[in-house]
């Protein structure tokens, strides 16, 4: 999310280090001797194709970093085409990992009372909204995504999955407190040439207005049942139910059953929390991170969320001293010689000459 494409950087490490340890390459029997080139068969090829950042000095880092391909808003990148930060058209490269840590400001626990959820369409809410239709469209077989721990990671879920446990639906899936009126409101629906279409979506749902009913799941089961339009006369009159309606005509259980919406591709998603000081940093930084994978035979009990969570697990490193212990003293002599340097003529210089500076970098 800093808008240095960390990920790239490290995916292209650990590549170098298998390559310098002869791990790369596998002919089906496992690992064996192999070079570092990108070859069909190696257990890991990196190629970093395009960024996508809205802030022009991350801009500039980025465009003299990599040679990728630099789009400017996330929210963009499902225009046809799509335009990179030059303004010239340019086709979303084909991939199959796609990496985004979208905006956090409004989901942060910093910011209290003036949190703000998804579907209000702060920053945080629309750069995720964006990553969501990137997904529909672009379809790449996996995901991460990640933001602060307070974010609304199970509506999160629902809006990538495009399944509602239904009896999961409450105010604490929402980011901020949900208004008395609201926590009344029912989901809605409207019949439209023969669909059952999402009308009206209180703040306890994660699913987008204009949404296609598929079908609905009971209990553990991986069949899809059909859902059908309510037949009561008001309902067909104003070609519009609510979901307690619509779950009494179709004999949905609130307790057991899941509603599926259509999304054009089968995601699976699972989430954990880490902490960068069990990870080797020396400081304490909060994070959930979500992986989402489209499962094999769409299988939507696929359990490849828990063995990717036991992997990071099992990376985990925790730092055994604090950040002060690789900190001088404050009056020590090293210290004391640059506070002096800095306070004198040339730090004076110097700072006059960075406030003139054009360009951040």
């Amino acid at each position: 999310c800093s808008g240095t494409d960390a990920p790239a950087l490290a995916l292209t490490l650990v590549q170098e280090q298998m390559a310098l340890r002869n791990l790369l390459s596998d002919n089906g029997g496992g690992t064996s001797k192999g070079g570092a080139s990108n070859e069909e068969g190696n257990l890991l090829n990196v190629e970093h194709v395009f960024s996508c950042e809205v802030d022009a000095f991350k801009q500039a880092y980025l465009a003299r970093n990599f040679d990728s391909i630099l789009y400017p808003d996330i929210g963009k990148l499902c225009d046809d085409p799509p335009l990179d930060v030059y303004g010239r058209p340019k086709e979303i490269p084909p991939s199959n990992f796609f990496v985004a840590g979208t905006s956090c400001k409004n989901f942060s626990m910093l910011r209290t009372s003036k949190r703000i959820d998804i579907e209000q369409k702060g920053c945080s809410g629309e750069t995720f909204l964006g990553a969501v239709e990137f997904l529909f469209k672009e379809k790449p077989k996996f995901v991460i995504f990640e933001n602060v721990i307070g974010a609304p990671w199970e509506k999160m879920k629902e809006y990538i999955t495009g399944r509602i446990t239904l009896s999961n639906c409450s105010s604490s899936k929402a980011i901020n407190n949900i208004k008395t009126a609201e926590k009344k409101m029912d989901l809605t629906f409207a019949f439209v040439d023969g669909k059952i279409v999402v009308d009206h979506v209180p703040g306890i749902y994660g699913v987008r207005c204009g949404s296609v009913v598929k079908g609905f799941v009971k209990g553990d089961s991986s069949k899809l049942r059909e859902v059908a339009f309510p037949n009561s006369v008001k309902c067909k009159k104003n070609k519009k139910c609510t979901l307690t309606q619509l779950m009494e005509h179709n004999k949905i259980s609130k307790k057991t059953d899941t509603l599926v919406f259509e999304t054009g591709v089968t995601y699976c998603a699972h989430y954990m929390k880490v902490d960068t000081k069990e990870f080797g940093l020396p400081q304490t930084r909060l994070r959930t991170y979500m992986f989402v994978w489209q499962p094999d035979d769409d299988d939507v009990n696929d359990d490849l969320g828990e063995y990717w969570e036991a992997i990071v697990r099992h990376l985990q490193a925790p730092v055994r001293h604090s950040l002060e212990a690789f900190i001088l003293e404050a009056d020590h002599d090293i210290i004391r010689v640059f506070r002096e340097a800095l306070d004198g003529p040339a730090g004076r210089t110097s700072k006059r000459e960075a406030f003139l500076e054009p360009d951040f970098w």
